[in-house]
């Protein structure tokens, strides 16, 4: 069989007024057996079923009698698209447009909520057309959410007049009722690549091993709601520097860039359509050793002054019972030993992160791990660890 449109005839009346009985119980039927926009692994499908239709010519029943499967090739990315019904004679026809302008995935399109037949019981963008659906294509051109707008219950009755009996349209009001964006997506990278948005949250697990380069973020607006979180996850000395699109910048702060140097170093972005929030970060900068004159000056590439920097030393040679690898959190402040005072200090900028000590040979004291007795460290030992947020 294929799929046909069954004419019903008014009695002259109202729309919406059947000539029979019989006509009044299929229509009942409708809004058990309305057709459903749904996917199949990357195929959008209508599902068998019926719904009512008024092109204004002729009032009746589209019936869906086979899955059909819908193509969006056609349509343009990041936008909503329509899903009408219409027929010729007795011939449905279903196609597909895309609305222009509607380009937020998170509200409905204007020109579709405002379409509202109350006569007809449906929406109607175009007069001859009932609208079945609405769809999203995101940027990649596929289908990422659905809206059904098909045959519900908001009435349901009839009344006599002229032997006959008045049954109004079903209709179901708008509703998200199939996310169909994969909730999470993995993906490992080892070269320069632009993060996902397919998913409503992208996790992108970098490997730089000796290399650095490059993780591009798509432009804002294009992954609206959704997040991105990008972190390294090898021990290598590569770096991965996350770049917005353009002139585009990264939280409030407006950073241009955000480089991942060390294992777990990461950043979780969220966009909001005109800008990019950050949810979280992490960069891990080390000086240079922290003997001899300061300042002691390191690029922490940010292209502004960070929000937050916590710090610690870092020993990189054993010295007061410290093995290699060991860390301090380390205030900095005023030290004082037989009468040598010094002062230590961490100054933050758009640029650098610098240490400051008074004392030009760069000594300057700790406890011991073992007996925790102050001791002058030997700073050539160690390295100032910085931790910094956006």
């Amino acid at each position: 069989m294929a799929n046909t449109f069954h004419p019903f005839n008014p009695d002259g009346g109202n729309i919406g007024v059947w000539a029979s009985p019989e006509h009044e119980i299929l229509r009942l039927g409708l809004g058990a057996c309305t057709p459903l926009l749904y996917l199949d692994g990357a195929d959008l499908k209508l599902s068998q079923g019926r719904i009512g239709l008024d092109d204004g010519s002729q009032e009746g029943a589209v019936e869906i009698d086979t899955v059909t499967t819908l193509s969006v090739a056609a349509l343009t990315v990041s936008l909503w698209a329509r899903v009408e019904v219409s027929r010729t004679y007795t011939t449905p026809a279903i196609t597909l447009t895309s609305i222009v302008g509607a380009s937020d995935p998170a509200a409905l399109p204007a020109g579709f909520t405002g379409a509202y037949d109350g006569a007809k019981q449906g929406y109607y963008v175009t007069a001859t057309k009932r609208v079945i659906g609405l769809v999203w294509i995101n940027a990649a051109g596929a289908v990422e959410g659905i809206v059904n707008v098909g045959a519900g219950s908001d009435y349901a009755g009839y009344a006599t007049s002229n032997d006959a009996y008045d049954v109004l349209y079903y209709f179901l009001s708008p509703k998200y009722v199939i996310p169909q964006t994969v909730e999470v997506n993995i993906t490992t990278q080892t070269a320069v690549f632009t993060a996902g948005i397919t998913a409503r949250v992208n996790h992108e697990l970098v490997t730089t091993g000796a290399s650095s380069f490059l993780a591009n973020i798509p432009a804002q607006a294009t992954w609206k709601g959704r997040r991105i979180r990008i972190e390294k996850v090898d021990t290598g000395a590569g770096a991965v520097t996350v770049t917005p699109n353009g002139a585009e910048t990264l939280g409030t702060v407006g950073a241009t860039a955000f480089p991942l140097r060390r294992q777990g170093d990461y950043i979780e972005l969220m966009s909001a359509g005109t800008m990019i929030i950050v949810l979280d970060s992490l960069s891990t900068l080390v000086s240079a050793a922290l003997n001899g004159a300061t300042p002691i000056v390191t690029a922490h590439g940010l292209g502004v002054q960070p929000r937050t920097c916590d710090w610690s030393i870092r020993c990189t040679s054993a010295d007061a019972n410290y093995a290699a690898g060991e860390e301090i959190v380390f205030n900095p402040s005023f030290q004082a030993a037989a009468g040598n005072d010094r002062f230590i200090a961490i100054k933050k900028d758009a640029t650098n992160i610098v240490w400051l000590n008074d004392d030009s040979g760069g000594n300057f004291w700790i406890l011991d791990a073992v007996t925790g007795l102050k001791v002058g460290a030997t700073s050539a030992n160690w390295i100032a660890r910085y931790r910094l947020k956006i």
